[in-house]
């Protein structure tokens, strides 16, 4: 993808999303999986997660990050129920529930995972922030290669 599309994209998320959420994707370890390489690689991820950080800042955009190991694709959006033996070649998520059985675009299922953890990772990181906000507190560091939004919520008001 070229930059110009990148900052297109990135702009238009930070200016009309109030809250980003990315999951952290280990980038190397993608391209070391060479089924995603070339995917990865042309869709600029890293570069696009470092301009929607970058421009978020300067709109006022919440980015929230959901870690690598969140299971957002194996999980339900709607029971909660946790599909152990999902794999790449599955594009439709098929809840394993019986009293769910919902069905519906893994990768659409997924983005609606991460947006509701990282809406309840920034909730748990205001709460902490506001009950140490006179202590020293050290932050989570993330090895900064990349990040993806996947979701959004636009902004109210």
């Amino acid at each position: 993808m070229r930059d110009d599309s990148l900052h297109k994209i990135s702009y238009e998320l930070s200016e009309t999303c109030g809250f980003i959420g990315m999951e952290d994707l280990n980038m190397k370890g993608i391209a070391q999986n060479h089924k995603r390489t070339l995917s990865a690689s042309n869709a600029s991820l890293g570069k696009l997660a470092r301009y929607i950080e970058t421009k978020a800042v300067r709109h006022g955009t919440i980015v929230q990050q959901v870690g690598r190991f969140f299971p957002s694709t194996k999980l339900c959006h709607k029971c909660g129920h946790l599909w152990q033996d999902i794999t790449e070649k599955d594009r439709v998520y098929c809840c394993q529930n019986p009293e769910c059985r919902w069905r519906g675009d893994r990768d659409g299922n997924a983005a609606i995972n991460i947006l509701v953890e990282a809406l309840c990772l920034a909730w748990l990181h205001e709460r902490i922030s506001d009950a140490f906000a006179r202590s020293a507190v050290a932050g989570i560091g993330l090895d900064g290669d990349v990040k993806l939004c996947l979701w959004r919520l636009g902004k109210t008001g």
